[in-house]
């Protein structure tokens, strides 16, 4: 059976993935996020997966597989809204077209490197101003809005981000499959 370790600190995003490879006789191990601060310093989602693979990979014998996600704004990528978040309320235009992106990247000991991003979810742009704020801890969350369901990212229930999930899944998973199956 192959085994991957699996670079998150997300236990659901884990149990996603275990019960998916299962199925095709590939084990997912956790690996614990316990890393640098810079190593999430790329300015896109797919230069992280790529960075964060290429440095746990170097203390591991199997090979790792990494995630990171952004909002892509109108041909831009911000991976991270931390530092962000106040340039891009000031510059992106109400109704600018959003989209989140999902990125992985697997890295092997023999230095074997594959890496790929696809669009999970499409969306626009809504200061925060023009509704009322949801509850999330995701900085980009309460700007993304999302036609499907008529609300921001932030104000989602459950069963709705069950939907989201299922649509990434739908997405993510015959390249994940193919690339693993591959290795």
């Amino acid at each position: 059976m192959k085994e991957f370790l699996f670079v998150t600190s997300n236990d659901k995003k884990l149990k996603a993935f275990q019960a998916l490879f299962t199925s095709l006789g590939i084990k997912i191990s956790k690996l614990q996020q316990d890393h640098p601060e810079d190593i999430e310093s790329a300015s896109t989602p797919i230069e992280n997966a790529i960075k964060k693979a290429q440095y746990y990979v170097y203390f591991h014998e199997l090979p790792v597989l990494t995630h990171d996600g952004g909002i892509k704004i109108d041909g831009a990528l911000y991976a991270e809204f931390k530092r962000n978040y106040e340039e891009i309320l000031r510059v992106t235009k109400r109704g600018s077209k959003l989209e989140w992106i999902d990125a992985f990247a697997i890295s092997s000991k023999n230095g074997a490197l594959c890496a790929f991003q696809v669009p999970i979810i499409s969306g626009r742009f809504l200061p925060p101003k023009e509704y009322a704020q949801g509850n999330s801890s995701f900085l980009g969350e309460d700007i993304f809005y999302i036609p499907l369901f008529k609300k921001v990212y932030g104000q989602l229930t459950e069963n709705e981000k069950e939907k989201i999930e299922e649509i990434r899944l739908s997405r993510i998973l015959p390249k994940l499959k193919q690339i693993i199956t591959n290795l």
